[in-house]
């Protein structure tokens, strides 16, 4: 009975959508990233050197020119943003703030006493940030103005983070060609360090990570195994695993239900995060080729999805990088979710 009723569900999965283009990028664009705040999207452009801005509809609202490379952005509160990058000869690193409400940006060089090269970042509201340094095999933190430090840590190669209170938590890769990742929380104020998995189980290598609205769970997209985990920091344990098919990688909320773009599949599918079962999903279909990999996904609380494709293409004539709107006809999968 539990099959039929799971098969019958699959039956009626899907919806009435609206797919609109936003932007079509370049057909190099690699960048897959992009952040909503204060009820704007801000999305990377690299040929033209600005985080583009949508409102409203997704109207265009303008960009903001930013004076070196653009290779991350992450929110840091509730109306700024924060874009890290680099400048050639010599190398120089920078994160950019952006209030998201006035535009302006200011620009910090990243100061060191080490040959430092930071990747993925979370920024907090208190100016403080802390950054994968993938060549160190550590993390970087980082306060806006003053001068970075390296945490003195036994861990691999450290990926996506997340600071929950006085811990952070970083995703452990052994190796850069390893298959398999960790979980390493660390201790902010001790240094202690504690693994999640054990060695003889580690899960499959993590795609994505997203600290959800409960300040406790983080969301791991695994897209070679065909699965989310959600890791409750509090236990210390998975506290579920969602089948999600098609190669998942970009993960967001809506109300008490996780939003997963799946990328292969070109598909958005929706779970309830506290039964694990599957919700509703959207095929992508009614986007043309320009939409290749929708990995990246912006959630709109209004009843929008921002769904961005960056799969850089030699030799096309036509790019398959672009970022289109997504909504529902009628909102019923967003209204279900915030019931």
């Amino acid at each position: 009975m539990v099959l039929i009723a799971a098969l019958m569900a699959a039956l009626s999965w899907g919806a009435d959508l609206k797919i609109d283009l936003v932007s079509e990028l370049h057909v190099l664009e690699a960048s897959t990233e992009q952040v909503f705040v204060d009820g704007k999207l801000f999305s990377v452009n690299s040929a033209a050197g600005a985080v583009q801005i949508y409102g409203e509809q997704a109207k265009y609202l303008g960009a903001v020119k930013i004076a070196h490379s653009m290779a991350r952005i992450a929110p840091m509160g509730d109306h700024q943003f924060v874009v890290y990058g680099k400048l050639q000869e010599p190398w120089r690193f920078y994160y950019t703030v952006v209030d998201a409400r006035t535009l302006q940006a200011t620009g910090h060089e990243i100061r060191a006493d080490y040959d430092l090269f930071p990747d993925r970042f979370v920024a907090l509201a208190n100016g403080e940030i802390f950054a994968s340094d993938i060549p160190e095999r550590g993390i970087m933190h980082y306060r806006l103005g003053g001068r970075a430090q390296k945490l003195k840590l036994d861990i691999g190669v450290p990926t996506f983070l997340a600071v929950i209170g006085k811990s952070l938590f970083a995703v452990e890769d052994g190796l850069l060609s390893s298959s398999h990742s960790n979980l390493v929380q660390v201790d902010l104020q001790s240094g202690a360090v504690k693994r999640f998995f054990d060695k003889s189980a580690l899960p499959s290598r993590f795609s994505g990570l997203k600290l959800l609205s409960d300040g406790k769970t983080l969301a791991a997209s695994q897209i070679w195994s065909d699965q989310v985990v959600l890791i409750d920091t509090q236990a210390g344990q998975v506290a579920k695993t969602l089948p999600v098919s098609g190669g998942p990688r970009g993960v967001g909320e809506v109300g008490h239900c996780l939003v997963v773009a799946s990328e292969e599949s070109r598909r958005i599918s929706f779970w309830d995060k506290n039964t694990g079962a599957q919700v509703n999903e959207w095929s992508l279909s009614g986007a043309d080729d320009r939409l290749k990999k929708p990995g990246t996904i912006s959630i709109d609380p209004a009843g929008r999805i921002f769904v961005r494709s960056a799969y850089p293409c030699f030799g096309c004539q036509t790019t398959q990088s672009s970022l289109w709107v997504v909504e529902e006809v009628g909102g019923k999968t967003f209204s279900d979710c915030k019931l």
